[in-house]
């Protein structure tokens, strides 16, 4: 058979939830039958997945820097696209849909897909222009999404269900326990309970809602310790601000550690005792997998797709979102659990048998085949 060649649209590559998936995904893909190309917009101010996707045999080329306005870089993306002789292009970014879209039509590319991988109300994607939002959703010929919740909302804006592709989010399965940095073995150290998130710190994450939760529990429970692992987003700083303010406010700066950006958070979620995830809504949050791949007990709230992998009391707990009491409540209740540690092995082993990397991956090649194949 002969290799398909695909082009990714992506905006960028560092260490998010939709880059890894990305890197996850073309990892696990088999080159002997396809040709991946990724073609990112703009350079991760952080660092991120580059350089592991070149080590999976894949290139990665970057938009010129001269090319900053949309009609430059849609002529970089047929370029590209008619050099690779791509059979497939396939937009990974709700931001990048129109390019896979107008940039494919141009190029000829039988088959046109674009992706959006987080909730419709998320703030990045009300932040584009009405008109981008419609190509964005309407543009490509077929939608990838990675949660029940969000091809319900593509269909009640009016996109056809037999057009989008539900792909769930893939996640590694960790063999061993993380072992702990040495430059956090006070924030780590022995006979504390760790309750942890990993996040971007942003309003939509609720992290100010994880931090008054265990203000309330600590009195009882001065054993605790909270862990934030994630950084400020450029265009919520001020929330970031805020989140400081509060742990000042509420005298927890030795009890509550706020991390930063961490390259190894998915092993350092490996160390908590009680993961969280507080969000107001989501897609199919990476952070929560790698939590229950590692074998932790989770706390998260019941929105998007977070109900698809939780089954409440018996893998993990839920929670509704915006509410410290709840919160709370749940959190004092797991921390009293016997059975702690058969909720967290309970959460591992669905990671292992429903969200294996090599099944996604090969479903993805096999839904561009079928689709291929119908149109011819």
């Amino acid at each position: 058979m002969q290799k398909l060649p695909i082009v990714y649209l992506i905006g960028e590559l560092g260490k998010g939830g939709s880059e890894r998936q990305l890197y996850l995904l073309l990892k696990a893909m088999d080159l002997s039958m396809v040709d991946p190309l990724v073609v990112c917009f703009n350079p991760s101010a952080a660092g991120g997945y580059e350089d592991a996707i070149r080590a999976c045999g894949v290139p990665v080329v970057y938009c010129p820097p001269g090319a900053r306005s949309a009609i430059a870089r849609l002529r970089f993306v047929v370029k590209t696209l008619r050099a690779h002789q791509a059979q497939v292009v396939h937009s990974w970014s709700a931001y990048t849909n129109t390019y896979a879209s107008l940039g494919g039509l141009l190029a000829g590319v039988p088959l046109r897909a674009g992706s959006m991988r987080n909730s419709l109300k998320n703030r990045g994607f009300l932040n584009l222009p009405r008109l981008a939002r419609l190509l964005s959703i309407h543009g490509t010929p077929w939608m990838f999404v990675n949660a029940e919740s969000i091809q319900a909302e593509l269909a009640a804006e009016g996109l056809p269900r037999d057009r989008i592709f539900l792909v769930e989010n893939c996640v590694e399965i960790p063999q061993t326990r993380p072992s702990i940095p040495p430059e956090l073995a006070e924030v780590f150290a022995g006979g504390y309970r760790i309750v942890g998130t990993v996040c971007n710190i942003r309003r939509n994450k609720n992290v100010h809602i994880f931090i008054e939760g265990l203000a309330k529990l600590l009195p009882a429970h001065p054993e605790l310790r909270g862990v934030i692992v994630g950084q400020p987003i450029p265009d919520e700083l001020d929330y970031y601000d805020e989140i400081r303010q509060l742990i000042g406010q509420l005298g927890l700066t030795d009890s509550i550690y706020l991390l930063g950006f961490r390259g190894d958070a998915p092993a350092l979620s490996g160390l908590f005792d009680v993961f969280c995830l507080l969000s107001q809504f989501e897609g199919t949050p990476n952070a929560l997998m790698e939590a229950m791949a590692a074998g932790r007990p989770v706390i998260a709230t019941r929105t998007s797709g977070i109900p698809d992998l939780i089954r409440d009391g018996e893998n993990g707990c839920l929670v509704e979102p915006g509410s410290v009491a709840s919160f709370a409540s749940a959190l004092e209740q797991m921390l009293n659990r016997a059975d702690l540690e058969a909720l967290g092995a309970a959460g591992r082993e669905k990671m292992k048998s429903e969200f294996y990397c090599p099944e996604k991956s090969a479903k993805f090649v096999n839904i561009y085949r079928e689709l291929l194949g119908r149109q011819r």
